[in-house]
């Protein structure tokens, strides 16, 4: 099976298998793990976003990637402290900006 590369930032590779199921997507691969989230909402919408761009979940080993609760609100995982609202999602908000200190 074939696993052309988008691109490779930072050490990141950003990748698709030819023959991968539907809806289409994009795995990461960093230091031997690899993830891919995709959320698809009532309207079919589906909504992705890169695990490298959370530092939270980016740290986070597969065990605890795979270590989640889905609640009609959001995904909480709960071994890495994080929680990311859909509605956040919706806009593009992923976790990556890293709160101001006072």
């Amino acid at each position: 099976m074939a696993m052309p590369t988008v691109f490779i930032i930072e050490g990141f590779r950003f990748f698709f298998y030819s023959n991968d199921h539907a809806p289409m997507h994009v795995h990461v691969q960093h230091a031997g793990g690899e993830a891919v989230f995709e959320i698809r909402d009532k309207g079919g919408t589906i909504i992705g976003f890169p695990v490298a761009g959370n530092r939270r979940l980016a740290a986070g080993t597969p065990t605890q990637l795979s270590h989640m609760e889905v609640s009609p609100f959001g995904i909480h995982w709960p071994d890495l402290d994080e929680d990311l609202s859909f509605e956040g999602l919706a806009r593009g908000d992923y976790g990556q900006h890293v709160p101001a200190t006072p």
